[in-house]
């Protein structure tokens, strides 16, 4: 009563239960007592009182972030909708391209020594296993297999296989759409395209030559294309972003799930390889590719090139932040990134790390500035004056040491005055400079400078 699902309790009073005829709640129990626990024994079971074990009978905990290998990151393009979205953009697209194929290459580099790794632990639980069966063998105890598996990896396999099923349910479906789509409303789209501009051609040669209009056809081809490119490529785009909104969820459930059926040596490559099968579906070249039309530049105007950044897996969207504060030194965390800051007023240490980086290279950048104040403050009668002048050095440091040091002064004059000052007294808010409450009359001009060597 105090544990509903305690597996033993329940699996036992099945027993008593099927004793006294109740198969129905002896079958209940028993899917109770799996919920917890699962073993062979209450999977046979199960089989014999007329049922067999499925998804809904085991019991792993929920994902805490619907994200937890952050694909969310990885912002894509738009596709292009006119002629002049085309030029702007291709530039964009082919950087975007450019940036998958390096870090996918990246993380293949990461995935074959993580993959090295894991089959050197296996190959050392293996050897265990086999050490044991010999000592076994040598007391002259009872004989019998023996291979090491991760605790919950029926419980793990159940869940997988019901998120790899609904995947392909799912995939099934949309390759129905991009075949329906390909063969019909997108082709449409195509011939009625060539029909047009084939009138266009046609029209404009016509009209060409000595004594003709030899009108500019130009924005005429370019109005066609543009209706085309909206229509077509709106289409691609729906059926682009239905494929992303199949595969990452898969994916993200694909490795949470795995994390129970593997050794955290493979988990670590499963999640490196559900990376790069991302960044394969954000490429975008096939089946759902876009058409691309830039040979109709009317106005001859200039082109701004754009860059597409391909932004890292934690920065964006990252879910998992924290703040610990100890006084003079600081930790931020913001998924694997960790930014520490140790300021003790003239002395000001801030160094941030990257955790997805390989082992003892996760340093990125840290900057290292010291400074020195001093001030001068008068007070005469209603007024006050105060003055104070500072200088520091700053010093930057990336992965490849010393990168940048700057100068930095500080001059700065306050106006105020005493009377509300000395309302603080009567329990009166008051107002002052340098570290006191503000006040609208307080004229405060400030220069600040700034010298990179």
């Amino acid at each position: 009563r105090i544990y509903a699902y305690h597996p033993q309790a329940n699996y036992t009073k099945s027993f008593i239960e099927e004793e006294k005829g109740n198969k129905a709640e002896a079958l209940a129990l028993v899917k109770k007592s799996l919920q917890h626990s699962y073993t062979k024994d209450k999977k046979e079971r199960l089989n014999k009182l007329g049922d067999k074990m499925n998804v809904g009978d085991v019991h792993l905990p929920p994902k805490t972030k619907a994200d937890p290998l952050n694909l969310g990151a990885f912002i894509h393009p738009a596709f292009p909708k006119s002629v002049d979205e085309c030029i702007l953009m291709k530039p964009e697209w082919e950087s975007y391209r450019e940036n998958l194929e390096a870090e996918g290459a990246k993380l293949a580099n990461m995935a074959e020594d993580a993959l090295e790794n894991a089959h050197n632990m296996q190959q050392q639980r293996t050897n265990r296993d086999v050490a044991m069966i010999k000592a076994s063998i040598q007391a002259g105890s009872p004989q019998g297999m023996l291979t090491s598996v991760p605790l919950f990896i029926k419980k793990g396999s159940l869940k997988l296989r019901d998120v790899t099923d609904d995947y392909d349910r799912k995939m099934q479906e949309w390759g129905k759409k991009i075949s329906a789509f390909y063969t019909g409303r997108g082709l449409q789209l195509r011939q009625e395209y060539d029909k047009e501009m084939e009138k266009l051609r046609e029209e404009d040669g016509e009209q060409t030559g000595d004594g003709l209009p030899n009108k500019d056809y130009c924005p005429k081809y370019k109005e066609a294309s543009n209706n085309f490119l909206k229509s077509y490529n709106t289409e691609t785009e729906s059926l682009y972003l239905e494929r992303l909104a199949i595969v990452k969820p898969y994916l993200n459930d694909m490795a949470y799930y795995s994390m129970y059926t593997n050794w955290p040596e493979m988990f670590e490559v499963i999640k490196l390889k559900a990376k790069m099968n991302w960044l394969g579906t954000l490429h975008a070249d096939a089946p759902e590719k876009f058409e691309s039309i830039t040979k109709f530049v009317c106005n001859k105007k200039e082109v701004e090139k754009k860059e597409g950044k391909l932004a890292a897996f934690d920065d964006v969207n990252c879910q998992y932040k924290s703040k610990l504060e100890l006084k003079i030194i600081t930790f931020e965390n913001n998924c694997s990134r960790m930014t520490s800051t140790f300021d003790l007023m003239f002395l000001k240490y801030v160094r941030k790390d990257d955790f997805e980086r390989a082992e003892n290279d996760t340093y990125m950048e840290s900057t290292l500035k010291l400074s020195a104040e001093a001030g001068k403050r008068l007070e005469a009668g209603p007024l006050k004056v105060e003055a104070k002048i500072g200088g520091g050095v700053e010093f930057e440091f990336g992965l490849t040491g010393l990168e940048d040091v700057v100068l930095i002064g500080e001059a700065k004059v306050g106006i105020g005055t005493n009377v509300l000052d000395e309302n603080e007294k009567l329990g009166t808010t008051g107002i002052g400079i340098a570290g006191k409450d503000a006040f609208p009359t307080t004229v405060e001009p400030v220069w600040k400078a700034a010298l990179v060597l």
